[in-house]
């Protein structure tokens, strides 16, 4: 299981990313998207993600519309040009990390990796 420290920080960059992969996403459906991806290894809490969405969408980074479903109201999340060179940016910024990360940690980033 890999710790919330992780990627807290990086919530931004999947929602964006996955926001980039889909035209419409909503909140939970992102949620599961990333607990789907990461076979579980990933994921955001309502909590998490809910707030992450308000701040990327007061940034104009997202934009919503609101759509009634079988009687709820489901407020659907899309990309918009700004979201998208962001989201470039951030993406940029993780393969420097990668990098730099793998430059110290050699092989035992490799994800078959096994901590004794």
């Amino acid at each position: 299981m890999i710790s919330n420290e992780h990627f807290k920080g990086n919530i931004n960059s999947i929602i964006l990313h996955l926001l980039s992969e889909h035209p419409e996403l909503y909140g939970y459906e992102i949620c599961q998207l990333v607990k789907v991806k990461t076979s579980g290894e990933i994921y955001f809490t309502e909590g998490a993600i809910y707030p992450s969405l308000h701040k990327l969408e007061n940034k104009k980074f997202i934009k919503s519309r609101k759509e009634i479903f079988n009687g709820r109201t489901r407020k659907y999340y899309s990309l918009t040009e700004n979201g998208l060179v962001e989201s470039n940016k951030l993406i940029g910024s993780l393969n420097s990390l990668i990098t730099a990360m793998s430059a110290i940690f050699g092989n035992k980033l490799n994800p078959t990796y096994e901590a004794k």
